[in-house]
């Protein structure tokens, strides 16, 4: 009750005050002395019943230029760290549209002779495309003369292959390209080579490998193509299948196993051969152990 009562008082000697200087007000006015509005020194217009308003001035302070330059400008002049916290729009962009990107990036970086391994594998992470980044840097890196050029760039796309089977069948998608496409004069008679090379340096796993000879697919090159390279890589898949089994075998005995890129039948002949000799050889030992049976130790 005293509250009320106090607000009451105050309420109305807030009101009493107004009529006051509105009445000296209009005095003053037909006196010729003030505007009405006419504030005191210290800017006070008593008890005005609206509120101050922001000047132009300062709502030209608080705008921003969002020109295209001045974003670049004000980029340029963030740390590292506070660039990797601002927005990736890039993102937001579909995924062949993120492959592009990454392309022309890696392009340019191959131009300028400036192939930096960190900071590719930094861009496809930002672009979110590190399984699909091998297709681009395949197509980018290896040509003609890619027996040469995979232990060159091993630590760059190993980077992008180690413990990732989705990325390794991209690359192998890649080599069909490259093999049966961009390259096949030169490349397809070459076919069993560069995948013992590829096995070698640790780009493609053994699984991946037979997982791919098994199937003829038609999503990087023709079907008929790929059948084509499937027929010249049979001899390394083979080889591959029974691998394992030949040399835990072969341990036992301390041969080592060695890998050739002669065709199928040829070792087949060469194996017949070998046991067509031996055969003979027996024979004559054979007939030779006989001869000494029947010699007479009396007749000497």
């Amino acid at each position: 009750f005293n509250i009320v009562c106090h607000f009451d008082h105050y309420y109305n000697s807030y009101n009493f005050s107004k009529k006051l200087k509105k009445e000296k007000g209009e005095k003053n006015v037909q006196n010729g002395q003030a505007s009405p509005t006419e504030t005191d020194e210290s800017g006070f217009d008593g008890w005005s019943d609206e509120l101050p308003t922001a000047s132009k001035t300062n709502e030209d302070d608080w705008s921003t230029d969002t020109s295209a330059e001045a974003v670049r400008d004000r980029m340029s002049k963030l740390g590292v760290g506070v660039k990797g916290l601002t927005h990736n729009q890039d993102l937001e962009k579909s995924t062949e549209k993120r492959f592009e990107i990454f392309f022309e990036f890696v392009k340019g970086k191959v131009n300028e002779e400036k192939i930096s391994d960190k900071d590719i594998v930094a861009e496809a992470e930002r672009l979110d495309i590190k399984d699909r980044a091998v297709l681009a840097l395949a197509e980018l890196l290896f040509n003609k003369d890619i027996l040469t050029q995979i232990p060159k760039y091993r630590v760059l796309f190993l980077r992008f292959l180690v413990n990732n089977q989705k990325a390794q069948k991209h690359f192998m998608g890649a080599f069909e390209i490259l093999v049966g496409d961009a390259h096949k004069e030169d490349l397809l008679p070459k076919t069993t080579r560069i995948l013992n090379v590829l096995y070698d340096q640790d780009y493609i796993e053994e699984e991946v490998l037979l997982e791919w000879g098994a199937k003829v697919s038609k999503k990087y090159v023709s079907k008929k193509t790929c059948e084509q390279i499937h027929a010249k890589a049979k001899p390394f898949l083979d080889w591959l299948k029974t691998a394992d089994e030949e040399e835990s075998d072969d341990d036992d005995e301390g041969v080592e196993v060695v890998y050739t890129e002669r065709s199928e039948q040829a070792v087949l002949k060469e194996e017949a051969i070998k046991k067509e000799q031996a055969a003979k050889q027996t024979n004559n030992t054979s007939a030779a152990n006989i001869e000494e049976d029947d010699i007479d130790i009396d007749d000497i």
